[in-house]
């Protein structure tokens, strides 16, 4: 009766070790893909991230350059015009002479 029986079925200690490497298959792919997955986000983060810099920071940042440029530009300008009035004035009054616009 035992022989036909185990001959018919799996006797537990048979069965054991199947389940045991089945179980270790299963958690090994399950980590993998979870590592996977975890691996692709981490990388699509980063993506993500250089692209915000890129697109929002280095334009903004370009912005910024330009603009301060263009200020500079305006107030080396400014000064130009200034001296150059200032010159002008000079060398006019000079000619009638600093006491006669003061008399």
């Amino acid at each position: 009766m035992h022989k036909r029986n185990a001959r018919i079925g799996s006797s537990p200690l048979e069965i054991a070790p199947i389940v045991v490497v089945a179980v270790a298959i299963v958690v090994v792919v399950v980590v993998a893909v979870v590592g996977v997955l975890v691996g692709v986000f981490v990388v699509v983060v980063i993506v993500v991230v250089v692209a915000v810099v890129v697109v929002v920071v280095v334009p903004v940042a370009v912005a910024v350059v330009a603009a301060a440029v263009v200020v500079i530009a305006v107030v080396v300008a400014a000064v130009v015009v200034v001296a150059a009035v200032g010159i002008l004035v000079y060398s006019h009054s000079s000619f009638s002479g600093p006491a006669s616009l003061s008399e």
